[in-house]
């Protein structure tokens, strides 16, 4: 039963995966304004630091 689960699991995450879209970079607004843009779709913040 553990094996049928992870397969239909691995089968389903290939599935999910779309390579021709391209990722919008927003590097040019408020962090607010990309939060209205985007409305219920998940945002990803990348931070680049000095150390």
């Amino acid at each position: 039963m553990k094996f049928k689960f992870l397969l239909f699991s691995f089968f389903c995450f290939l599935l999910s995966c779309d390579s021709k879209l391209a990722y919008p970079w927003i590097t040019v607004s408020d962090l607010d304004q990309v939060f209205k843009i985007a409305g219920d779709k998940l945002v990803l913040i990348d931070f680049e630091t000095e150390w």
